[in-house]
């Protein structure tokens, strides 16, 4: 009833570590976990806070639960603090299960970080006098991933070899939104709990959350054949997720074991598994695939699995380690532990294990949580081995201390340390430094618990080591406009990047700016690691809409409806903003009126507009005549105009070359008329233009016309 932690350290990715990340933001979701009078607690709960070189103001909120205000605690440089969440343990843990719940946590911080969420679970069964209430008896810890937890697509790896060992503990699957209106839907390979019927297995089920909003899956028995392992978990948008499996048995020793896990777009095809301490035969190794026809070689033996199908490695207690390849994208949980007490059956921990990286640290804070047995675990490049020293000490941590992990290049220590080598504090003042003067490491601290009688009872684990993937990552595809570009950026990772951009020139600046079709690659280094990322740039034309028909400047409310044709079809018109594909003066009534025609062509977008003016014309009786015959007999002999008195108005008369050839006003062109002469001379038989202007003037709704001059 009991827990030994062992905490081993295991290779480092591309784009994440086991246990923690170091980053700025980080999103999680604590399982719940049972609580029995006879030994096991689900508390006390921490958040635990380890700085690097600079420090760091931590804040802690819960986005979808507005009576919890946010909390920020300022971190030294160089060391460690604890945010206790035992008084609110109610908000924390994801219950109840099978509905939505407002128990995620949101953790931002000024400078990178690494944290973790620490069950610690002390007990309270004392008939056994060697079991002391005052020592973490169910402990686990989750590491938070930091970005690297984020994604849509997510298998889940688990054990099934061991049965929970109280009816109230479960496996559970625990969901967290990062973003409003999430859709998640999971397809389940066991039932889960849900009232009042069950989720189903190998069925599709769906719901919404919004920022911070959660939700908790939890099977519906504790045996050990009813596992959740290759349950999908997909979603719209970014989520984090927990897997737990509470108090597994495993020869009368129970105990929580769990983690944050890894979505499908960060696993690898490369790992390595070191064997733990839970005695011969006792580790066991669990591999999910995401892809079709996946084949995995484990020290030289080959399996091929499905989509979200797992196998498991019963035994690696004959090498040192496993070496794990694959032929696409995997997800490796590692489940080990150690001895129980008295000898008495194993006490567990699982790890999601990251495939192999380059990356690490050259510098890195840890900090000593017990005064009991204390190791740490270092993983380095061989020719790094000599480099190391420990607050300064260059003889605690020698080359001597490494072992080669097969011929991968990667040599480890596991090695214990005595209060007088590294001292036991709490908080800040346990702070201490372990650097590597030649290449970068990774580290990892196993701590653990021992009662009255120096038997183990509890353990617990941290690592504390900043592995990164070079993060180069140009988006997807992209479509622009003609005129528009876009900025094209390479990260900025930890300030010793190195650039190399594929257009002319071949940049090397963090950020390129880019407006032609083309595909654009970017090679970025950081010491002997690179990645590339390349994205397609489509540049589409502006469209050239156009309004065919020509509008008058002005029109009476009397005039006729007039089709709006434009070119080319499938655009939007509208007059003064209201759809509309016919300019009606009866119905727009007097005003100025814009007609716009808009085209969007493979997301650009153009338009063509025209200004009308409607007026309210007050129609007076007008008569022009259509002809008239200059030939002195008395009939018709000039081209005269009838009608009420218009004072403003004029009208002129043109040759069909445009030549003017008269112009008077209404009282010139009633009485005196034209006579059909331009500077005395008498102008040809034929067909002449009329042109009348004036305030709301018209004849027949027009403002020209045309007559005949007859002789």
């Amino acid at each position: 009833m009991k827990k030994y932690i062992l905490l081993y350290l295991l290779l480092f990715t591309l784009t994440f570590v086991c246990k923690a990340q170091v980053d700025t933001q980080f999103w999680f979701v604590a399982p719940d976990v049972v609580s029995i009078a006879q030994a096991h607690a689900d508390r006390p709960v921490f958040f635990t806070i380890v700085t690097g070189s600079t420090a760091a103001a931590v804040t802690f909120s819960i986005p979808a639960n507005n009576t919890f205000t946010p909390v920020t605690f300022n971190v030294l440089a160089n060391s460690t603090r604890n945010y206790e969440l035992t008084s609110i343990i109610e908000f924390v843990e994801n219950r109840p299960f099978g509905q939505v719940n407002n128990t995620g946590f949101l953790i931002t911080s000024t400078a990178p970080i690494s944290l973790y969420y620490d069950v610690r679970g002390i007990g309270s069964f004392n008939a056994d006098p060697n079991l002391n209430q005052l020592f973490p008896l169910n402990p686990e810890i989750f590491g938070l991933k930091g970005s690297k937890a984020l994604g849509k697509t997510f298998f889940i790896p688990s054990q099934n070899s061991f049965s929970n060992a109280v009816s109230e503990a479960r496996e559970s699957i625990d969901i967290v939104a990062t973003e409003d209106n999430t859709l998640v839907t999971f397809n389940l390979t066991s039932q889960a709990q849900r009232s009042p019927t069950e989720y189903q297995f190998n069925q599709d089920y769906t719901i919404t959350l919004n920022r911070g909003q959660t939700f908790a899956l939890k099977g519906t028995t504790g045996h050990s054949s009813f596992s959740f392992k290759g349950s999908r978990i997909q979603s719209d948008k970014p989520i984090a997720v927990t897997i737990s499996d509470d108090s597994i048995d495993r020869g009368g020793s129970w105990d929580l074991i769990g983690d944050q896990l890894l979505p499908v777009e960060k696993w690898g095809t490369e790992y390595v598994v070191v064997r733990g301490l839970a005695g011969a035969g006792q580790d066991r190794v669990y591999i999910v695939a995401a892809n079709d026809n996946t084949s995995v070689t484990s020290n030289g033996v080959v399996n091929i699995i499905n989509r979200g199908q797992q196998f498991e490695l019963n035994d690696i207690s004959t090498t040192a380690s496993v070496y794990i390849t694959s032929t696409k994208p995997i997800c490796v949980m590692h489940l080990t532990g150690h001895i129980g007490n008295n000898n008495n059956g194993i006490e567990s921990n699982s790890s999601i294990i990251p495939p192999l990286s380059c990356g690490g640290s050259t510098s890195l804070s840890f900090t000593r949580n017990t005064p009991n047995d204390f190791s740490m675990y270092v993983l380095v490049k061989d020719i790094a081995k000599g480099g190391f020293s420990i607050n300064g000490n260059a003889a605690l941590l020698t080359a001597s201390d490494f072992v080669a992990v097969g011929t991968s290049g990667w040599s480890f220590a596991n090695k214990s340390f005595g209060t007088a080598q590294i001292a036991f504090a709490v908080n800040a003042n346990g702070s201490h430094i372990i650097s590597n003067s030649i290449g970068n490491f990774h580290l990892g601290i196993s701590s653990a618990f021992r009662n009255a009688a120096n038997n183990v009872v509890g353990s617990n684990c941290a690592y504390f080591s900043n592995v990164e993937q070079i993060a180069v990552d140009l988006g997807a595809d992209r479509s622009i406009c003609q005129g528009q570009s876009i900025i094209l950026d390479g990260g900025i990772g930890n300030g010793s990047r190195i650039y190399r951009w594929s257009t002319l020139g071949n940049p090397t600046t963090q950020t390129i700016s880019v407006n032609t079709s083309g595909t654009y690659s970017v090679t970025v280094t950081e010491g002997t690691c690179s990645a590339t990322s390349q994205m397609t740039l489509t540049v589409n034309p502006i469209p050239t809409p156009s309004i065919i028909t020509n509008f008058n400047a002005t029109y009476c409310t009397t005039q006729p409806p007039i089709p709006i044709v434009v070119t080319p079809a499938g655009g939007i018109l509208t007059i003064n903003g209201v759809q509309n594909t016919t300019f009606n003066p009866a119905i727009l009534g007097a005003g100025n009126y814009t007609i716009v025609y808009t085209l969007t062509q493979n997301g650009c977008t153009n338009t063509s507009t025209k200004n009308v003016q409607v007026n309210n014309c007050l129609v007076k009786d007008l008569f022009i005549p259509d002809l008239f015959s200059p030939n002195q007999d008395g009939k018709n002999d000039k081209f005269i105009i009838a009608g009420e008195i218009i004072n403003d108005f004029r009208i002129k008369i043109f040759t069909r070359f445009g030549t003017l050839v008269y112009e008077g006003s209404f009282q010139d062109a009633s009485v005196n008329g034209w006579d059909g002469t331009y500077n005395g001379v008498q102008q040809p038989a034929g067909v002449y233009m009329w042109q009348i202007s004036g305030e709301n003037i018209s004849y027949k709704n027009k403002n020209t016309g045309y007559f005949s001059l007859i002789r």
